[in-house]
């Protein structure tokens, strides 16, 4: 099987939704690794925020998250209302791209969860690289 060797993937967490709730990004291919290299964000309100989490192949959106189920933290407190469509809030290894933020193990899924019940719509997009 062959995968792109870079893969941009966006998702978003319904307005509305409940707490700590996941919503899925990307997944990793199911053999290979993918190395999270710039992760953005945007929505949400001022008394919210927005984390993102490594998960197992088989969360489904929606799922509460639970660390002990393998629902792995890995960007925490991203602001809500701070950044827009035009700005939006951007994580990065590094210019050069030589490391990676994170890893996404095979079959993996990178996630996010709002802070807060009710929340508003939230929007990310990460850029990963296949290895």
């Amino acid at each position: 099987m062959t995968y792109s060797p870079v893969v941009v993937a966006k998702g978003s967490i319904p307005a509305g939704s409940d707490a700590n709730k996941l919503f899925n990004i990307m997944s990793a291919p199911p053999d290979r690794c993918m190395n999270i290299i710039a992760f953005n964000f945007r929505g949400g309100d001022a008394t919210e925020q927005l984390s993102a989490y490594i998960c197992p192949p088989d969360t489904r959106d929606n799922t509460t998250v639970n660390n002990g189920s393998g629902h792995y933290v890995v960007a925490l407190g991203c602001k809500g209302a701070s950044h827009d469509q035009t700005y939006p809030g951007c994580l990065f290894a590094n210019i050069g791209f030589s490391q990676p933020m994170f890893i996404v193990p095979p079959g993996w899924k990178l996630m996010v969860a709002a802070s807060a019940t009710n929340t508003l719509a939230w929007y990310a997009s990460a850029v990963g690289i296949v290895e």
